[in-house]
């Protein structure tokens, strides 16, 4: 997860690859005041083990999720989270050993947004940090594209009306051209693999459900996917 500042934004890249952004917030400034810090609860446990609990055992020993499977869960008074006024949720999301490569998406229910939180190969343990809008009816949901366990801890949450403001995952960027590699308005995609040391410029402003103005930084879900090696990326402000 990224916080940066637009009106718009670059991804340095050391070596070249593939680059996916994904727009899941907004903010007046580029601030954490907005976000209240919780001591980290599990919410979702799918496995069934010693120790494989959740904080009040809800979500606890369901079973993996099947391919294309969503799960739904509750946020909403959990895990120190208040029960009411709260617009989103600062989760920590692990997919453990997947049957395949895919991803998975963290979105406020309804219908599944063109989006990935974070990717994963067969039989890795990948985790990646969220912030998740909660849905009407105060539940946040998880859909995989391969069958996997889940863990999902919450760190922090958002409340209604603060500065930062959750959005429904929106793909901003997909250099890739296949079926499905789209982005949510058609501007920066299927522009090709990024080449070593380059950088890629877009806009973020009006995109996405971002506003078209009084924005001061955006939250971002930055993914490499299949570069030449393994070296850092870098997601600077444009001056």
């Amino acid at each position: 997860m990224a916080l940066v500042a637009p009106a718009s934004v670059s991804a340095a890249t050391e070596t070249s690859g593939g680059l996916l952004e994904t727009a899941t917030g907004s903010t007046s400034g580029p601030t954490a005041g907005d976000v209240v810090s919780l001591v980290p609860e599990r919410l979702v446990e799918t496995r069934s083990g010693p120790g494989d609990v959740t904080t009040d055992g809800a979500f606890q020993g369901i079973g993996r999720v099947v391919a294309g499977g969503v799960v739904e869960f509750g946020v909403l008074g959990r895990g120190g989270v208040p029960g009411s006024g709260v617009g989103a949720v600062v989760l920590n999301v692990t997919a453990v050993g997947p049957s395949g490569a895919g991803h998975l998406t963290v979105f406020p229910c309804g219908d599944v947004p063109v989006a990935s939180s974070l990717n994963y190969t067969a039989g890795s343990v990948v985790a990646n940090e969220v912030v998740a809008k909660v849905s009407g009816s105060g539940t946040v949901c998880v859909r995989s594209h391969a069958e996997t366990d889940l863990v999902v801890d919450v760190t922090g949450y958002v409340a209604s009306g603060a500065g930062v403001v959750s959005l429904v995952p929106e793909r901003l960027v997909e250099t890739r051209s296949g079926p499905g590699d789209v982005t949510t308005d058609g501007a920066f995609q299927g522009v090709g693999r990024v080449v070593a040391g380059g950088v890629v410029e877009f806009g973020v402003l009006g995109r996405g459900g971002v506003p078209g103005s009084g924005v001061g930084a955006v939250v971002l879900n930055v993914t490499a996917v299949g570069p030449v090696h393994g070296r850092p990326s870098h997601s600077p402000p444009i001056d």
